[in-house]
């Protein structure tokens, strides 16, 4: 029924099943355990749909029995998101013993929308979003916390906010202010908890997708449909994603890897369709 997968770097992780485990408990890379923190998405404050900044996701879904040959196209033109960040040599974020995982995943979004817009790299905080929402505290999170912060008042850059300090009494003031309002993000899709399909049509259409994964605790940043498995019967090919995550690029392959569909099914996600910094930068 199926054909050979297709083959990934050699230097690639894939998470599923069978190591999942091992990406749940502690995970030491380049010699220092890496620190997760995200917590699950309070629905009952934050019902899907409900956010005032992220319309639910309205886009009509992409077949999954298109899947396939839309991936080996995207991989045969080289211009999946991942191939884009690469070609622009746009780093991996390292929330490097924050609980801040949660902004680290959104912050990795605006990076690949802004090297897909054609914009220069610019080296952005994700603890000027996080610690003034926790108060400098070294706290778990979700992603629409952070987007929730950064539609309000920005995201500072890194030569104003140092990108993992949790001090706000030096940090905080009228220069970083001034210069998050630069960076401001507005018109996103909060999409629907659970929901594979919607996710890769957002990859399949390039665009980048925080997601919340309860099995890891962990947020990261999904960028490309991939495709594990061929089967006769297209839609009952072995589908996942490669995501890039926020230990540094000594993590997987420039900070990235992959997941099965199974844990990769996002328990809550939200994905930029418009963001302000990309006419002011």
């Amino acid at each position: 029924m199926f054909s050979a997968s297709l083959a990934l770097s050699s230097r690639e992780i894939h998470i599923n099943d069978s190591n999942a485990s091992y990406f749940a408990s502690s995970v030491i890379v380049d010699g220092d355990p890496k620190s997760r923190g995200r917590i699950p998405r309070d629905y009952e404050k934050e019902p899907h749909g409900s956010l005032s900044y992220a319309a639910p996701f309205a886009l009509p879904l992409i077949p999954r029995s298109e899947w396939p040959d839309r991936i080996e196209e995207l991989e045969r033109r080289k211009t999946r998101l991942s191939d884009i960040v690469r070609y622009r040599k746009v780093p991996s974020l390292d929330q490097n013993g924050t609980n801040y995982c949660w902004c680290n995943a959104v912050i990795t979004a605006i990076y690949a929308l802004r090297a897909a817009a054609g914009l220069p790299f610019i080296a952005l905080s994700p603890a000027s979003v996080a610690a003034p929402i926790k108060n400098g505290r070294n706290e778990g999170g979700w992603g629409a916390q952070a987007l929730s912060y950064i539609v309000a008042n920005g995201v500072c850059t890194q030569d104003v906010w140092p990108a993992n300090s949790r001090d706000i009494r030096q940090y905080d003031n009228t220069q970083s202010r001034q210069n998050r309002a630069n960076f401001k993000v507005d018109q996103w899709w909060d999409l629907k908890p659970r929901s594979f399909d919607q996710m890769m049509t957002c990859l399949f259409l390039g665009i980048p997708v925080p997601i919340g994964l309860n099995w890891w605790s962990h947020e990261v940043c999904a960028f490309d449909p991939i495709l594990l498995r061929r089967s006769s019967i297209p839609e009952n090919s072995l589908f996942g994603c490669r995501f890039r995550n926020s230990w540094s690029d000594s993590f997987g392959e420039q900070g990235f890897a992959t997941l099965d569909e199974a844990k990769g099914t996002p328990d809550d996600a939200v994905a930029p369709r418009v963001s302000t910094y990309t006419a002011k930068v």
